[in-house]
C-alpha cells in the first residue's frame, strides 16, 4: 500500500507540478511492486523506476518507518544497566514477529472479503460515492459468518463487509447483518 500512495504522490509532484510528461510505457494504473523496484526483470518495471526511484522510495517511505519502530521504540530499552543491550535485541525481534503476525492477520482477514471466484469483478470505473459505486461496493464483497464477539473482533468486524458499506456506522452493519443475509441470500 505504501508504494501506491509513493507512486501517487511522486506523479502528483514531478509530473503534475512541473508539467513533465510521464515516460512512455508507463501505466499509472499499473501496480509497483517491491520486486520491481529491487529487481527490474521486465521492460515495465524498468520504466516504472523512473517514476518511483528505489532510492527515494527507501529514504522517503521505508527508512523513517524501519528506523522510529525498529531502532527509537526500542532505544530507551538500552539504558537498562546490565541488561540493555539484551532486552533491546528481545524487543526488535518481539516487533519483527508482531509485524510479521499483524501483516498476515490483516491479509487473512481483507482478502476472504475481497477475493474469490464467486465474486463479481469489473472492467470499467464509475464514479466515486454514486449509486454504481456503492452497488459494486456491495456485489463484489462478501459476508461470512458471524456470531460471537470473539469471531467478530478476530475477523476486525470485516465479516460484515456488506452492511458496511451500506451504512457508513459500524453498529448499524452489525444490527442489520441478520435482514442483509435474508436479503442478499
Amino acid at each position: 500500500m505504501k508504494i501506491i500512495r509513493f507512486k501517487e504522490l511522486q506523479i502528483n509532484e514531478k509530473y503534475r507540478r512541473e508539467k513533465i510528461t510521464l515516460p512512455e510505457g508507463f501505466d499509472p494504473l499499473e501496480a509497483i511492486t517491491l520486486k520491481d523496484l529491487l529487481n527490474p526483470n521486465d521492460e515495465k518495471a524498468k520504466i516504472a523506476r523512473e517514476v518511483v526511484k528505489p532510492v527515494e522510495f527507501f529514504q522517503r517511505v521505508l527508512a523513517p518507518f524501519l528506523f522510529c519502530r525498529f531502532l527509537l521504540l526500542p532505544a530507551p530499552l538500552l539504558f537498562v544497566p546490565s541488561i540493555g543491550p539484551a532486552l533491546f535485541g528481545h524487543a526488535i525481534a518481539n516487533l519483527a514477529v508482531a509485524e510479521m503476525a499483524t501483516n498476515i492477520h490483516s491479509f487473512i482477514t481483507i482478502v476472504t472479503n475481497h477475493a474469490g471466484n464467486d465474486l463479481y469483478k469489473f472492467d470499467d470505473e464509475v464514479k466515486p460515492r454514486s449509486g454504481s459505486f456503492y452497488v459494486r461496493q456491495i456485489v463484489s464483497s462478501t459476508n461470512y459468518d458471524y456470531g460471537s464477539d470473539i469471531v467478530d473482533f478476530s475477523h476486525g468486524w470485516l465479516n460484515y463487509q456488506i452492511g458496511k458499506f451500506i451504512f457508513s456506522k459500524f453498529f448499524s452493519s452489525m444490527l442489520y447483518a441478520p435482514l442483509f443475509r435474508c436479503v442478499y441470500i
